[in-house]
């Protein structure tokens, strides 16, 4: 199962002072970045305490929409898991069971 995770790079710096968020999705030892639309000065992030490039997000409101966007991601993920489980099941069928 692909797990996602938010990203926040030190040599990810805008020009302006900002950092870009990112999504890693990683699944059977590849990771891919997904770009979002999030940018943090550094007063909204703080250091990782186990990665000197990496960042975390101190911003509550930040926090709360980028782990709504991780949600959403993890809920496709899953429904992609079951459509690939069950072939013969149409989605309207895996639906009405699981929700």
């Amino acid at each position: 199962m692909a797990t996602v995770e938010a990203k926040i790079f030190a040599h990810h710096v805008r020009n302006d002072g900002t950092y870009s968020v990112k999504i890693r999705v990683y699944h059977k030892s590849v990771k891919k970045f997904i770009e979002t639309t999030h940018y943090l000065t550094g007063r909204q992030i703080k250091k990782h305490p186990k990665s000197e490039n990496e960042f975390l997000i101190k911003d509550p409101f930040i926090n709360r929409k980028v782990n709504a966007i991780l949600d959403d991601y993890r809920i496709k993920i899953i429904n992609w898991g079951l459509f690939r489980m069950w072939p013969p099941l149409s989605r309207n069928v895996v639906l009405r069971h699981f929700w």
